[in-house]
């Protein structure tokens, strides 16, 4: 890779990482939860840097699993993909389809429940030796 992509991508990471540490939803809780605790400054320092911490690691664990698990299934399923993320497009936006004529809304916890589920079914069903 050249420089001017790798300076691209390296500039895209922290600014996205920036946006996404800036959403009152990384830190509001600390906020809140420190002063109903009433902590001192640094046990909330301490308390954040410890999630923050852990939060990053799994993070980035779970992006080199999948990463490795993507990789690994290449080569069996890597001309089934556009046709699998294909079908999966199609369903998600048939199942919006179909909960708006139901006058229903799809809610946050109901796509990400649906998401899990079809994520689960469909792991089960590929056998993934080289992935675990």
């Amino acid at each position: 890779m050249s420089s001017t992509v790798l300076t691209t991508i390296a500039a895209t990471g922290f600014s996205v990482a920036f946006f996404h540490a800036a959403i009152p939803t990384h830190w509001l809780p600390f906020v809140l939860t420190a002063r109903v605790q009433k902590w001192n400054k640094s046990k909330t320092l301490l308390v954040t840097t410890l999630a923050g911490l852990g939060h990053v690691l799994f993070t980035a664990a779970l992006g080199f699993l999948v990463a490795w698990c993507g990789i690994a299934l290449n080569d069996k399923i890597g001309g089934w993909f556009p046709w699998i993320a294909g079908g999966a497009l199609l369903a998600f936006g048939l199942y919006y389809v179909i909960q708006q004529f139901r006058g229903k809304r799809a809610t946050a916890i109901r796509i990400c429940s649906v998401v899990i589920h079809t994520i689960i079914t469909t792991l089960s069903k590929v056998r993934a030796t080289a992935c675990w």
